[in-house]
């Protein structure tokens, strides 16, 4: 069950409270005992390091205790979780309630994500009709790919929904039920409730302006191989990877033909000598916005609700400036993409902002108090998961029960 309010949680409450208005919550903090940067660097890493305790601990004692559960038992203890989850009164689950307001429609009525696309080689690259054929996840080709290239973020939510850049909707998984009990217990694990994704995508959709749709609807296409192979990634991952790549004419050709509709300067096969200018002087000068587009807002709609999500490369050390810059925009994602939309240039945008937390130190403590507040709140989750194991009588085994029927032989 949730813990028991601490300091902590009080003085969270209280600057939740203030934060509706960004003058109070500067005077209020103003107010309280000076610290040097360095003696709040060394409390806050305290604080930190014994909230990742805690939440390591009981992720622990869930793990172990969810290896000894039948299907069915997982099944009941994930409904009964469910149901607990969505009673809660916490600052996670205010900030999902504000996100789900975004919500236009029915979720029913988002469609389930459709197979990654190709690039055909039969209309991109007509010399080369190399047949297409996917790949299946644990094929050996993929594992070494996705290493390589498009390796999942550290904490990577398991989700059931996600936001399309391309057509700027929602979709659902079509391999992942949102009710799956493995699901929601990683989720669970995470300090996360089975409805953080849907959240997490609305929050995202809120932030996205479409002002690189079309880049990255191109860039959605499935990264292949020069012998054909389809992998279950996308180009935007690949080449976010930073690292060199095979890449076929088809997918450059196609990203060419998508973006600028010149189908005479590159033709396939394209020649050595022409790679520099498609890669580096064509390609590459559309890739790099599209990414200073989605990356950030990725980050953002992370750190929305979560205390430490992983990052994409290039962004591991903003959560905090990220939690502040949330915090300022008073947790309104519409406030956040309006400010993100009059700011196109980002990188300029994010430096402004980190010298503002330099010269204004209470701004920085702020996302500090933010993100401590979403790390008691992801323990009570899993504190809440642990009890709801307990009271349903299927914690403390150390081996799997006979299942209902078996004799046992």
């Amino acid at each position: 069950m949730p813990s028991t309010p601490n300091a902590l949680d009080l003085l969270g409450a209280v600057l939740l409270t203030i934060g509706l208005s960004n003058g109070s919550a500067l005077c209020a903090a103003a107010s309280a005992p000076a610290q040097s940067p360095a003696e709040y660097a060394a409390a806050h890493d305290a604080k930190l390091g014994a909230a990742r305790r805690d939440a390591e601990a009981v992720t622990r004692e869930l793990e172990l205790g969810w290896k000894y559960l039948l299907t069915d038992e997982k099944r009941e203890v994930a409904e009964y979780f469910t149901a607990q989850a969505g009673t809660l009164d916490s600052y996670q689950r205010r900030l999902i309630s504000r996100a789900r307001q975004l919500s236009d429609r029915d979720p029913s009525l988002w469609p389930v994500e459709a197979e990654l696309a190709w690039y055909d080689p039969k209309k991109h690259a007509p010399k080369q009709p190399i047949p297409r054929k996917r790949l299946a996840e644990d094929d050996p080709l993929v594992s070494a790919a996705r290493t390589a290239l498009a390796a999942p973020l550290p904490r990577a939510i398991a989700a059931t929904w996600s936001y399309d850049w391309g057509t700027r909707g929602l979709q659902r998984s079509s391999r992942r039920a949102e009710d799956d009990p493995e699901r929601i217990f990683a989720n669970a694990c995470l300090g996360l409730p089975p409805d953080a994704d849907w959240a997490l995508a609305l929050v995202l959709r809120a932030l996205d302006d479409g002002a690189q749709s079309t880049a990255l609807a191109a860039f959605a296409h499935a990264y292949t191989d020069r012998e054909g192979g389809v992998y279950p990634f996308t180009l935007y991952e690949a080449w976010s990877a930073g690292r060199e790549m095979e890449m076929p004419d088809v997918d450059t050709l196609g990203l060419l033909h998508d973006l600028t509709n010149d189908w005479k300067t590159f033709v396939a096969p394209v020649p050595q000598k022409q790679h520099a200018k498609l890669y580096e002087g064509t390609l590459f000068p559309l890739f790099v916005p599209a990414r200073a587009h989605r990356a950030p807002r990725e980050g953002l709609a992370q750190t929305y609700l979560r205390a430490e999500p992983g990052l994409s490369e290039g962004y591991e050390a903003a959560v905090i400036r990220f939690h502040a810059l949330w915090d300022y925009m008073n947790e309104l994602p519409p406030k956040l993409a309006g400010a993100l939309s009059e700011n196109r240039n980002w990188d300029k945008y994010f430096k402004q902002w980190t010298a503002s937390l330099a010269k204004q130190q209470v701004l920085y403590e702020r996302g500090h108090v933010r993100q401590l507040r979403l790390l008691d709140d992801e323990l009570a989750l899993r504190q809440l998961l642990l009890s709801c194991m307990r009271e349903l009588g299927v914690l403390g085994r150390t081996a799997l029960p006979k299942a209902a029927g078996t004799d046992g032989h």
